[in-house]
């Protein structure tokens, strides 16, 4: 029997958390799906925990050499079957109910091109850090793209034949994800299920502060790749920043930017623990300490205190 939905998930080291996503997508109560897993060179456990599962619906595929998540991702489209492709990533967890509910939806409205879902973000323990309920109206969401990405990527469902005709994933960009979602928007209706369906698990540290920022010139730089064509420049300046090595001050700015998110979802001690590495590796200035000093009273103080503290005015701090 054909699948209705294929969905594709690439694995790279993801031994502490891909049985826990494995699990979620074989407790569907959808099932009429095939589940693409593609370990892409994994040094760790990862291969042995994938085979450890014997479920007739996963197609277990491992690169001969490292290929990275958008090249991974293609290779999976490649061997696709279903009506609708589903993303989702080895660290994260899909509530039972999602492919039900995308399904129906994309049944629903034939429209429909690209459908992801309300997300919770989960630290290391699968403890929530905040709920992230993204924009659910095609032109509200088409408006904000325009600034920043509006879906989880490992929470959406594309319809495979239009995929097909704004074609796949580009192989050498930082957001991916956002370009093809661009791409997508602008000949399809998109949208968002208002259901949280999806757990994006973000674990803080200095090295995803590097990457969120070098993500955040990548996506600048694509908007402005499909929408001018007057804005050369500020495109090939943007070429080079995320070419070069990110400066000192810059850094600082994008830890402190996560900080204080982390303030704001009540993630003190993430928040006090990411401080003291960004102290401790010189990448701190006052604000980071200030910040950091702020997580550690808030980790000690009781949580109706921390409420009146965090009406602190974001302009103040940055």
């Amino acid at each position: 029997m054909t699948p209705i939905v294929s969905v594709i998930m690439p694995a790279f080291n993801a031994q502490d958390y891909i049985k826990e996503a494995i699990e979620s997508i074989l407790s569907q109560t959808f099932t009429n799906f095939e589940f693409i897993i593609i370990d892409d060179c994994s040094n760790d456990k990862t291969s042995q925990i994938i085979k450890s599962f014997h479920d007739s619906r996963i197609i277990y595929l491992k690169n001969p050499s490292q290929l990275g998540l958008a090249k991974s991702l293609n290779k999976g489209l490649h061997l696709a079957k279903g009506i609708y492709i589903a993303r989702m990533d080895a660290d994260d967890i899909s509530d039972s109910k999602r492919f039900e509910l995308q399904v129906k939806k994309m049944e629903e409205d034939k429209q429909l091109a690209l459908l992801g879902t309300w997300f919770k973000m989960i630290d290391h323990s699968g403890k929530t850090i905040t709920i992230c309920q993204t924009p659910t109206d095609y032109k509200q969401i088409v408006t904000s793209l325009k600034t920043s990405n509006q879906f989880a990527h490992g929470s959406v469902m594309i319809r495979k034949k239009c995929l097909k005709k704004v074609g796949f994933y580009q192989t050498n960009l930082l957001a991916e994800d956002y370009e093809l979602w661009l791409r997508i928007s602008k000949a399809y209706k998109v949208a968002n299920l208002p259901k949280t369906l999806y757990s994006w698990r973000l674990i803080p540290s200095l090295e995803f502060v590097q990457k969120q920022y070098k993500r955040k010139l990548d996506v600048r730089r694509s908007f402005l790749k499909q929408q001018s064509s007057d804005k050369k420049a500020e495109i090939k300046r943007l070429d080079d920043k995320i070419k070069a090595k990110i400066t000192r001050q810059d850094f600082t700015k994008e830890l402190n930017i996560l900080l204080f998110d982390l303030l704001v979802y009540s993630s003190y001690k993430h928040a006090l623990d990411l401080g003291f590495k960004g102290i401790k590796k010189s990448k701190a200035n006052t604000k980071t300490f200030f910040l950091t000093f702020l997580a550690a009273i808030l980790v000690v103080t009781p949580r109706f205190i921390t409420k009146s503290l965090l009406k602190i005015k974001r302009q103040l701090v940055f």
